[in-house]
């Protein structure tokens, strides 16, 4: 998670001088910046919604648009509490984030993330059951870690290429599959992958 990825920099930092710190530091802008940007696009959106044309909305639409801004409102109250974690956190492996375990609806939760990229969402095909998957998780980090997945999807890939998310139930265990066409990671560098030792560019 973010908080975990800056507590590693600080470990980083006090044990090579400064050179890992400044590298996780940046690593951990570029993920924090999207995850920041994905609520704050339809929050715009559907404020800009009621703003404009409230008086023209149903009293069903105008309820819609004032869920979702509360959720996203919700998400990034989650990432600024995350951001403070993180700058109190002490560099000790018993750190660990608190996860608020609940049942909930996958299928939303999948489609929520998937509405968060505005005109980039165009390019998201997702194949989701009609039903409800119920499954026991944190729904709000379920949601930034599928942001996360879609958002790099989106980021290292080219338009007009699709990214693919679809869920794929075996027995009783569920799998939610984000794959893009992008370009690749290169074979000779997928062991570096796992150590944060590599980054990539989008171009």
């Amino acid at each position: 998670c973010n908080a975990e990825l800056l507590r590693s920099g600080w470990v980083g930092a006090e044990g090579s001088g400064g050179r890992r710190w400044g590298r996780l530091r940046a690593e951990f802008s570029s993920t924090v910046s999207p995850e920041v940007r994905a609520p704050i696009t339809p929050l715009k959106g559907y404020a800009g919604r009621l703003g404009g044309g409230g008086d023209s909305l149903t009293p069903e639409m105008r309820e819609e648009c004032l869920e979702l801004i509360c959720s996203r409102t919700e998400r990034l109250n989650r990432l600024v509490a995350d951001l403070l974690l993180a700058s109190q956190m002490s560099a000790t492996e018993g750190s660990r984030t608190q996860l608020d375990m609940a049942t909930a609806d996958l299928v939303s939760l999948t489609r929520r993330a998937c509405g968060d990229f505005g005109d980039d969402g165009e390019r998201i095909e997702a194949e989701l059951p009609d039903d409800p998957v119920t499954v026991a998780c944190d729904s709000m980090r379920a949601v930034q870690v599928l942001t996360n997945l879609v958002g790099n999807a989106l980021k290292y890939s080219t338009a007009p290429s699709p990214v693919h998310v679809r869920m794929v139930r075996s027995g009783g265990n569920v799998t939610v599959e984000v794959y893009d066409e992008g370009r690749g990671i290169p074979a000779d560098q997928l062991d570096r992958v796992a150590s944060g030792e590599i980054a990539f560019d989008s171009g």
